[in-house]
This record gives structure tokens, sequence and C-alpha cells, in this order.
């Protein structure tokens, strides 16, 4: 009589990270297979499958929990080159263990591919433009996966959705940063326009490039005042000393300055009546009340902070 051999069951389960995954990445497909009776599958194999039965990867099995009587193993594997979802298959061929047949057992593994996400910064704009006046920026823009971007174009809109300038991203990143690059493009501002805050935008739309990346938005603020009329030279000076303090702050609301290397900002501001701001770090803060009728130049004495304990 032909001896009988038992037969026991194999469940196979599967995951996948990251999920979804970047086009042209690596994901880790993890298996786990649970037998009944319990048996280890440590130094085993399965096939990773796409669609038409192509084998992919080798998964061998490397752990066993003893606890949970689970064999495990990874592997990984690059995704495909296009946006979208991808149905492969694992699939444990028949084996046998401890006097014991298993069938083959197959489990989904689903795979889903997304463009590359860009990442848009915006700063350096001025804190007040005046009407019809010439201004510039800073856009800079990040592959999360930090590809190259140089060349890129982008746009840049006002609230109505109105192109006011385009640009192309340098071959250079900016300092100190993982591939952020950028430009500084000029952009004029409107010669009539509701004075006060605008909120204008950048757009990236990522179609030029060669992997897939998702085009991104980013908006920025920008306020506008009455034309300039007059400019305001202030110097400000270490008042013990009579040295110029460079990188001090120069303000008269809503227009805001940085004193160069010999102490001197420019504002360009309309006549009215200001409050004049100068600070600098490790100084006490002036101020002062001016009256802008013509172009006027003046002086900011600050002297050392004191603290507690220097007394």
């Amino acid at each position: 009589m032909a001896k009988t051999t038992a037969k026991g069951t194999a469940v196979l389960s599967i995951d996948v990270a990251p999920s979804p995954a970047d086009v042209g990445t690596e994901v880790t497909i993890t298996a786990r297979v649970v037998c009944d009776p319990p048996c280890e599958l440590t130094g085993d194999t399965l096939q990773i499958r796409d669609a038409d039965g192509t084998a992919l990867a080798t998964l061998a099995f490397t752990e066993f929990d003893e606890e949970t009587e689970t064999s495990v193993g990874s592997v990984s594997v690059r995704v495909p080159d296009t946006v979208g979802g991808f149905a492969w298959t694992a699939v444990l061929e028949a084996f046998a263990a401890d006097d014991l047949e298993f069938d083959a057992v197959t489990a989904p593994v689903s795979i889903t591919v997304k463009a590359h996400t860009t990442k848009i910064n915006v700063w350096g704009a001025p804190t007040a433009i005046g009407l019809g006046e010439q201004f510039g920026l800073k856009v800079g823009v990040k592959c999360t996966c930090s590809c190259s971007l140089a060349g890129q174009p982008f746009t840049i809109h006002d609230e109505t959705g109105a192109e006011r300038a385009a640009g192309t991203l340098g071959d250079g990143t900016w300092p100190r940063t993982d591939a952020l690059y950028f430009a500084e493009p000029e952009l004029t501002a409107p010669a009539s326009a509701v004075l006060g805050n605008h909120t204008w935008s950048v757009r990236f739309p990522a179609e030029a490039l060669k992997v897939p990346h998702a085009a991104s938005t980013t908006e920025f603020g920008v306020t506008f005042v009455p034309a300039p009329e007059h400019v305001v030279t202030v110097e400000a000076v270490d008042s013990k000393n009579q040295t110029p303090l460079v990188g001090a702050i120069v303000s008269m609301h809503p227009y805001r300055a940085v004193t160069d290397e010999r102490g001197i900002a420019e504002l360009r501001v309309p006549k009215g009546g200001y409050t004049l701001f100068v600070s600098a770090r490790k100084y006490v803060s002036d101020s002062a009340s001016v009256e802008v009728t013509g172009d006027l130049r003046t002086q900011a004495h600050l002297a050392v902070e004191v603290r507690p304990e220097r007394l």
C-alpha cells in the first residue's frame, strides 16, 4: 500500500514599505509565513513576480520568530519608472517539511508609484513695495529625492492668476541646503493697485523633467504702498567709539533695511510722518519721530546694552 503523506497548510502575508513609493526608488517587500503544524522556513525562498509572471526578485527567509512561529524574510525591489498602481504576486512553491507536504501559496503584492514631490520656498521680498517699483526676491525649489532641478522653469502670478514674471532655476544650490535650486527673479509692482497686503504665488510645472515630478504651487505675501518720493539715509554708529554698526536693522514702518559695511541703510519712502527705529544685536535700540518732506540724512547713536551680569 502506498504511503500517504500528511498535508500541512501555510498562510503567506506581504507588507510593502514605503507605500506609495517615489518613481525610480526601491521598496522593501517583507514576507511572513505561518504553517500549521508549525514549521521553520529559514533558508527557503519565494519569488516576486509581475503581472505577466516574470520573476522580479527572490526573497529569502532569514528569521524565525519562535513566539509567533512565523518565518520572516525581506527583499528590496526597484519600482517601475511609471506612475500608477501595479499588481505583483508573491509565490511560495510547494514544499515539504517534517514529513509534511505544503501546497504552493500566493499573496498579492500591491505597489503604488507616485511622482517625486517638489517643494517651493520664497524669501527675500521687500517688506514694502512702492507702486510701479521694481523689486527682487528669491525662489527655491527642492525635490524630496534631491533630484537636480537646474534649468527648470517657474512662473510668478498675482492674485488674479495673471503671470507677473517667469524664470528658470540656476545650476547651483542655496548654500548649506540639500538640493535647493534657486533663482533671483526681478519683478515690477503694478503701477496702480489697491494698497496693502496681497497674495501672489509661484508655480513650478515640473513638466520637462525626465523622471516624473509633481507640479507644485506656493503662496507668498507682498505689501504695496504709495510710490516712494524721497530717500532717507540712516547711519548707525556706536555712541562710544563712533564706529559704524554693520547689520543694524532700520525700520520706518512698513519700510525696512539693513546697514551695510559703512553702517548705512537707505529707505525710499513717500512723504509723511514716521517713527524711525534702529536696532542692533547687543545694543540698546534707538527710536525717533521724523517728518519726511524731502530727502533726509540722519544718524542713530546706539549704546552698548549693559546686562545685569556685567554690572
